[in-house]
């Protein structure tokens, strides 16, 4: 599988950020910081299987402008 670098955290140093995928599977990818605080995790109600992983909200917004759907 090749993967599209879409969106990286401009305000990031360093070269491991947060940043947005585009997967040829019609699937977005997402490198973050893994959560693990339970009651966030509880309220949001994550099924086995799932992760959760916060990226910060100017990542979306670069992303959004794109990918292509």
């Amino acid at each position: 599988m090749t993967l599209r670098k879409i969106a990286t955290t401009a305000d990031c140093p360093g070269s491991n950020c947060p940043t947005t995928y585009a997967g040829p599977d019609g699937m977005t990818y997402v490198q973050g910081y893994v959560v693990t605080d339970p009651a966030v995790l509880a309220e949001m109600g994550i099924p086995e299987g799932e992760s959760v992983v916060a990226v910060p909200n100017t990542l979306l917004t670069d992303h959004v402008g794109a990918v292509d759907v």
